[in-house]
């Protein structure tokens, strides 16, 4: 790799948030303090669509696994989904009451989490946009992911367990075990993991 520059993507009127390539690699996506999600042609740099409805900045973006869906959230605190062939609105997830700050697919593509800063986490059936289950929670998530078994969401606080059945729309918030660096200790769920002495602490963690 020589790290030199291979494509510009221009069009995006104000600060881009966050982007994502597609699993099959054919698209990027860009997320915007203009309102908009963007499409582009990662191969060649071309502006492919435009994606158009939210009222406040896009935040976040979120491909499913199969490439046919994308997923926004913004601060109008709607999720939305598109057609990232087409451009075409497919779904509009109403239920947070303040910013959705990210959006991921289950591995299976069936469902779709979203987190707020209205501390909760909310699942969606992605196919039909139907709001499955709230999750009410003490922190706010910045980031999220599925366990590929979908049992449980990987979050930037720790791990949010979730007990499901073979009804989807049954899914229940189980324990949410919080790891976090306090002081000069790892702790988890309140109690002192692992003792971290100062001048062995690197400046970052994850």
């Amino acid at each position: 790799a020589t790290g030199a520059a291979l494509q510009k993507l221009e069009g995006n009127t104000d600060s881009i948030k966050a982007v994502a390539f597609s699993h099959n690699s054919k698209l990027l996506a860009s997320a915007s303090v203009d309102r908009t999600v963007r499409l582009w042609d990662p191969a060649t740099g071309a502006a492919l669509q435009k994606l158009e409805g939210h009222t406040s900045s896009v935040w976040a973006v979120a491909f499913s696994h199969d490439s046919k869906l994308l997923a926004s959230a913004s601060v109008d605190r709607i999720v939305r989904l598109w057609d990232p062939v087409t451009g075409a609105a497919l779904q509009k997830l109403e239920g947070h009451t303040d910013s959705v700050r990210a959006v991921v697919f289950s591995h299976d593509g069936k469902l779709l989490a979203s987190t707020s800063v209205d501390r909760t986490v909310r699942l969606w059936d992605s196919a039909t946009g139907a709001a499955l289950q709230t999750l009410e929670v003490d922190e706010m998530f910045y980031s999220i992911s599925f366990s590929r078994d979908a049992q449980y969401l990987k979050t930037d606080r720790g791990l949010l367990s979730l007990q499901s059945s073979s009804n989807p729309s049954s899914l229940q918030a189980a324990s949410l075990r919080q790891i976090f660096i306090e002081g000069d200790w790892i702790t988890r769920d309140g109690k002192n993991l692992l003792w971290l002495p100062s001048n062995y602490k690197v400046r970052s963690s994850a």
